[in-house]
């Protein structure tokens, strides 16, 4: 298997399951048939544009997310996971520079 249906195969699995959702739930909501889930999973069927669609939108993810590697998301997920900490530092710096403009520190 090449690393694009690996890819697609462990995240398509891992945010079903991440959602606990069965392959019948996904398959619900996509209006594919769990069958067609299953053959995807295991990497004997490769979904059409239009089904990646429909996967994304089910797993309530983007696109391309279904393709990027363990690398590539983990350092996805820690960019926002640093963008979140800078949000809150400043609004904690914020609230700070307010308590002392007040003589409250």
């Amino acid at each position: 298997m090449n690393e694009v249906r690996e890819n697609l195969v462990r995240n398509i699995k891992k945010r079903r399951e991440d959602l606990q959702l069965s392959q019948m739930d996904l398959a619900d909501r996509t209006g594919m048939s769990a069958g067609y889930i299953g053959e995807i999973e295991i990497g004997r069927k490769f979904p059409s544009p239009e089904s990646i669609e429909k996967l994304a939108d089910a797993l309530e993810i983007r696109p391309y997310r279904l393709f990027m590697g363990e690398r590539d998301t983990a350092a996805e997920d820690g960019a926002a996971y640093s963008a979140a900490v800078d949000d809150i530092k400043d609004k904690i710096n914020s609230q700070l520079d307010r308590l002392a403009r007040k003589g409250k520190l």
